[in-house]
């Protein structure tokens, strides 16, 4: 059931006390939080693209993603096989040169549905990438580690948990984008542009930096340099701004309004259900909180924090984004599900 409608104005006031604190308590150089909640949409900008010498925080001003970015590669890999492009249960091995295929047989019946949902038993990242953040304290970690690295990966992989167990694992995130990439012939840039963004009209979101409107990432008080990706985009790469986030709300909580209406149903459908009762769905997490299926995901890189969460049997969500790396408490994050919690209790 939908909440009542409310005014833009009371829904400003309600997100503002999420987002302020983060810049006057000097948690962050800035943020913004928005929403869709009883038929109305907005956001609250506060604070600056970096500490001291930025530009205030607007609609477009555009941040790191990080892991949120996954959702955007479960959606292309629905929008793939809604078009009959791939399957679900297709094996990865099926989209990789022959150079690339594991020489374990477990690995090698690994699915884009078990990669999607980090059921394939892979690890969290390739050892490359542990050993750059080890040298370089998490500074663009992902720059250098190209294709080839990563079929030099594949190659020699062994699942290191069970298949069908859940493990997060942005290895297996990354090489689901290199294989949808791999069956279109396509980079996976230009296919996430052209299938996802580009339909659903977020033309300020990329995979690349650099952009006018770029904040700039923070670290203990320090700028950090942007986040690039080459063989494991699919992972992480997505930038974008709350005007974007705010047509992503809108396409994820009404489906039947967006030229992905099927993809984006197939995307929210859990697929995996954990021992303790959540489940996975294509990268979104999900839980049913009295009654109603709750669907989220929280992002890092070393100088950006994020969150989206959606409820879409009340067509509430939220995300906030801020230009600090997440601490321990997490406070960005934190804001974003108290904000998401607190609106849900007025459904």
């Amino acid at each position: 059931m939908n909440a009542p409608i409310v005014e833009p104005a009371q829904l400003r006031d309600a997100l503002r006390q999420y987002v302020r604190p983060l810049v006057t308590e000097g948690q962050a150089p800035g943020a913004v939080i928005g929403a869709v909640h009883a038929g109305q949409a907005t956001m609250v900008c506060a604070g600056h693209t970096a500490w001291g010498r930025g530009r205030p925080v607007g609609p477009g001003t555009v941040f790191e993603l990080g892991s949120v970015s996954k959702t955007f590669t479960g959606l292309l890999l629905a929008e793939m096989v809604d078009r009959g492009q791939v399957g679900y249960d297709d094996r990865v091995v099926e989209y990789l040169p022959p150079r690339a295929v594991p020489a374990d047989p477990d690995a090698g019946r690994i699915t884009l549905a078990e990669l999607a949902t980090h059921t394939a038993g892979l690890p969290r990242a390739p050892g490359a990438v542990y050993r750059t953040m080890l040298r370089s304290g998490w500074t663009n970690p992902y720059a250098h580690y190209t294709v080839e690295d990563l079929y030099r990966t594949t190659a020699r992989l062994r699942t290191r948990h069970r298949r069908g167990r859940y493990r997060y694992s942005s290895l297996g995130f990354g090489l689901l984008g290199c294989a949808l990439a791999n069956a279109a012939g396509d980079s996976f840039e230009r296919l996430l542009t052209d299938r996802v963004l580009a339909p659903l009209g977020m033309t300020g979101t990329t995979t690349e930096p650099g952009g006018a409107g770029d904040a700039i990432g923070h670290r203990r008080g320090r700028p950090t340099a942007p986040w690039t990706f080459q063989a494991l985009a699919g992972a992480g790469a997505v930038r974008s701004s709350a005007a974007d986030l705010l047509r992503y709300l809108r396409a994820q909580l009404s489906p039947d309004t967006s030229a992905l209406a099927t993809a984006l149903r197939h995307s929210q459908e859990p697929r995996h259900r954990q021992p303790h009762g959540d489940h996975l769905c294509l990268a979104w997490f999900h839980r049913v909180v009295r009654g109603r299926p709750l669907l989220w995901h929280d992002g890092a890189t070393s100088g950006f924090s994020a969150f989206v969460g959606l409820s879409p049997t009340t067509g509430t969500g939220v995300f906030l984004l801020a230009n600090v790396m997440p601490t321990r408490r997490q406070p960005a994050v934190r804001a974003g599900r108290r904000a998401f919690s607190d609106l849900l209790r007025r459904c």
